[in-house]
């Protein structure tokens, strides 16, 4: 209708103009585990060793032969993405239950 005000007039904000600080440290610490676990990702397959030690404990049948692993660096890589998708999912919720619905000022 004309001169009418639809629902496309309504906008979602945060209270303050800006999102709250934990908000921002969550996705700083968003970046920075995704570039860790690119890091891991990319280096898995440098750091396995034909011979067990301390470190190296996770063992994985690789071309009939054994390759042993980090445990924490294996659970990294083949978790991490799982991880990632939770985090993203994270801020999403927040901005869907944290933002109050406010009327557009310029129309």
């Amino acid at each position: 209708m004309l001169g009418g005000h639809g629902p496309r007039d309504d906008k979602f904000v945060w209270s303050d103009g800006k999102p709250p600080r934990y908000w921002v440290v969550s996705a700083l610490l968003f970046v920075a585990f995704v570039l860790v676990w690119l890091l891991a990702l990319l280096n898995l397959d440098g750091s396995g060793r034909p011979v067990q030690d301390s470190f190296h404990s996770l063992a994985v049948l690789e071309d009939s032969h054994l390759r042993f692993y980090p445990a924490f660096l294996f659970w990294l890589v083949h978790r991490g993405l799982l991880l990632i998708m939770a985090w993203m999912l994270a801020p999403g919720l927040v901005m869907a239950f944290k933002r109050k619905k406010v009327r557009n000022p310029f129309l």
